[in-house]
């Protein structure tokens, strides 16, 4: 199969080797050696929902015959364990740096991370980013609502701004999870035969809910 560059991490410095931060700019190249993009750039972090995502669009890669997805890792307390989890799906793993500063709140922080994948992805030539959030909640209550917009909004402002300085047309975050319950997004999880049993995520006790609710018998222990 063909393979990225070495794995290494994006800089903290955005100065430092690109306007992204990213050091490893190592494409895969198709028969005539031209290189090509990574068809999809997946933000990870340890909870369910992006092991789902990373599942999911490595399966597609594999079909299509795109070659290995690349996931940014967006957790550095947990950058070992998304790392490994990654790269048992076939895809190349490199590192996002933190939000600056720790006075801000999850929105911006998200927004941060937002930009700085669609970043990679538009330097890489890839037009995708998959941010597997769920907002979770009743869908009829106003303010799961209210949050289902709030964050779909984040991600296309997000992709609008980075696509300003992309050619052609752009990056795109995708939300494909933004909408689903838990139940629907654990369900995708045991359709997608996921190692769940004792596994460390972020979120146990939400997503053993979800997961028992389908009969599931299994333990999930949060990541530390």
């Amino acid at each position: 199969m063909p393979e990225y560059g070495e794995s290494c991490a994006i800089g903290a410095s955005w100065a430092a080797g690109s306007a992204w931060g990213l050091c490893d700019r190592g494409g895969r190249a198709d028969d005539a050696g031209v290189s090509k993009p990574p068809p999809v750039v997946v933000i990870a972090d340890a909870g369910i929902p992006s092991w789902v995502a990373m599942a999911i669009e490595a399966e597609r890669a594999a079909l299509d015959g795109d070659g290995p997805i690349l996931v940014a890792v967006s957790c550095p307390t947990h950058r070992d364990l998304v790392r490994a989890r990654a790269e048992a799906l076939g895809a190349h793993p490199i590192d996002l740096p933190p939000a600056p500063g720790d006075d801000l709140g999850p929105g911006l922080a998200a927004a941060v991370t937002l930009v700085r994948a669609a970043g990679v992805a538009g330097e890489l030539g890839c037009p995708r980013v998959v941010w597997a959030e769920v907002v979770g909640g009743d869908p009829a209550e106003m303010a799961v609502v209210e949050a289902i917009a709030r964050e779909g909004d984040r991600a296309l402002l997000a992709s609008r701004l980075v696509s300003l300085d992309v050619d052609g047309a752009g990056v795109e975050i995708e939300t494909p999870f933004l909408d689903l319950s838990d139940i629907q997004l654990a369900e995708l999880a045991l359709d997608m035969g996921l190692d769940l049993e004792r596994a460390l995520v972020v979120g146990a006790d939400r997503w053993s809910a979800a997961l028992r609710t389908l009969g599931w018998g299994g333990t999930l222990h949060e990541a530390g």
